[in-house]
């Protein structure tokens, strides 16, 4: 980690001098926790569940005071408790903590009919404590269905930073909006109208995520915070013939994810500010012709990019498993990003890929842009042609690459063109600049090793190649390194690593969607 003047720092510093800030010119010299200023012990009490941080009230009249100043009030299903007593707890709480500003308050709550008000005055005490950050996960009754509102006290909290809003069907956003210190949204299984856009358009808003929401009666959905700086998204409609467009625009974004299907109804304007993007584009009911125009238009978009992570693919077995997974239980994918893996590699297996058509359709790949600022290339592929055309231009277009990434779900499919294969002509990138070479999910099969081959033998520049074995390949491996190591190499600075974790933190999804 590099400090604020250039240094190597690590955790140790960081932890020192966040203590130095937090105690000043206090003596350090305690023995005991309560010798401890009360500055740290109220840091400490922000790391409990908040029931046990209330609970050490009964420790000392010095403890009871701290415990009535906690900074964070989390309160949600893990609580275990009936109605009754989960209410009890959460109007306890509030009314036992002071006036002082709130950092955090949470709460995830089945809301029906009988509760709409209780929910409201719990939300209203925190915005009166000038909280900092709100989290709202509020799964509302369907049976009779209930029309649940946001109390409009939400939306004229000058002090809140974050707020996160999940499992609502219907979020209405009211005509006055004052929120001129909001720098993060996240909309998580949430339905929403036009309203919106009163919230995505406010100047002091950097941060946008949309977590599989349902926006089908708006025509068009603009994102153009002035000062947006990033903006995540994730979309799964039940209905794509009646799915709205999405614009994202945005003089200063510098980061975009996108995961969902790419079609005419996505139009994405980036401007030169933009540094990194991921995009998991799937086709969804066009015509591959059509998608792959679409890809293309989207790579034009991003000619201007630093670091780009692609995985292209066809979406259509699989999408009711996506739907189950986003819309009835979206925590799963989240919390098991393996199943995220498993899906995309069964969806490779029952369909083409798309890479195959654009390799058809010489007009598109005479007109692939050139990527002069692009330092770092993910390539998803489910499974890896290295034979495709697609392939060799885009890396020729990419002058500057210093790093690319292969990630082979299912190794390398020998075609007709494997086994002559290579990169003739050799791109600019693999004489001049290309540092490091990583490939993900390995299993030494023989066109992965000639893919190896070729890279060596053509990355004059090359100082690292990385590859990744998962665990259960390590007795298979056992002399693969004397065989790389055997082969020949362009660069004579080139090191071999080869890692046999289970998961590999450049190319899993969690590196795809951090």
């Amino acid at each position: 980690m590099i400090g604020e003047n250039g240094e190597e720092t690590d955790a140790t510093v960081l932890v020192s001098r966040e203590f130095e800030e937090l105690i000043g010119t206090q003596d350090l010299s305690c023995k005991r926790l309560c010798d401890l200023p009360d500055a740290i012990l109220l840091h400490v009490l922000d790391f409990l569940p908040t029931r046990a941080a209330l609970q050490t009230n009964v420790l000392s009249k010095r403890w009871r005071h701290l415990s009535r100043s906690i900074s964070n009030l989390v309160f949600g299903e893990e609580s275990i408790f009936e109605n009754s007593r989960f209410f009890k707890f959460v109007e306890g709480a509030l009314a036992f903590r002071d006036l002082s500003p709130l950092k955090v308050f949470s709460l995830s709550f089945y809301v029906a009919v009988e509760d709409q008000s209780r929910v409201n005055t719990w939300i209203d005490s925190a915005i009166r404590r000038k909280v900092q950050e709100l989290r709202l996960r509020l799964r509302v009754q369907t049976h009779p269905p209930l029309e649940y509102t946001l109390p409009c006290c939400i939306f004229r909290c000058e002090t809140m930073v974050e707020f996160h809003i999940g499992c609502l069907h219907n979020f209405r956003v009211p005509s006055l909006v004052c929120l001129p210190n909001l720098k993060v949204l996240t909309l998580d299984d949430v339905g929403f109208g036009d309203s919106l856009e009163k919230l995505l358009s406010l100047p002091s808003l950097e941060e946008v995520s949309l977590k599989a929401c349902r926006f089908h009666e708006i025509k068009v959905l603009n994102i153009g915070a002035p000062n947006l700086l990033k903006f995540f998204m994730t979309d799964f409609p039940k209905d794509f013939s009646r799915r709205g467009q999405v614009r994202i625009h945005g003089a200063r974004i510098k980061s975009l994810h996108y995961f969902g299907p790419y079609d005419r109804n996505l139009n994405i304007s980036c401007p030169s500010s933009l540094v990194e993007a991921v995009i998991v584009a799937f086709q969804a009911q066009e015509q591959p012709d059509q998608y792959a125009n679409h890809v293309f238009k989207l790579l034009k978009e991003l000619s201007n990019i630093e670091h780009l992570t692609l995985y292209l693919d066809r979406l259509q077995v699989c999408f009711p498993v996506f739907f189950f997974v986003f819309f009835v239980y979206p925590s799963f994918l989240w919390s098991n990003l393996l199943c995220f893996e498993l899906l995309l590699v069964w969806n490779s297996l029952n369909f083409g890929l798309p890479y195959q058509v654009m390799d058809e359709r010489k007009d598109l790949l005479d007109s692939c842009p050139v990527f002069l600022s692009l330092t770092q290339l993910k390539w998803y592929i489910s499974p890896m042609y290295l034979g495709l055309s697609v392939l060799q231009i885009m890396l020729s277009q990419c002058p500057c690459l210093r790093s690319l990434v292969f990630v082979f779900y299912e190794g390398l499919i020998k075609n007709s063109r494997m086994d002559s294969w290579t990169l003739d002509p050799v791109p600019q990138c693999f004489l001049s600049s290309l540092k490091e070479i990583r490939i993900c999910y390995f299993t030494a099969v023989d066109t992965e090793l000639l893919a190896v081959r070729v890279f060596l033998r053509t990355a004059e520049v090359l100082e690292k190649l990385f590859i990744h074995c998962s665990r259960g390949y390590m007795k298979k491996f056992r002399g693969l390194m004397k065989r790389l190591m055997k082969l020949p190499r362009a660069s004579n600075q080139c090191s071999i690593s080869v890692d046999f974790r289970e998961k590999c933190s450049a190319c899993s999804s969690k590196g795809l969607f951090r």
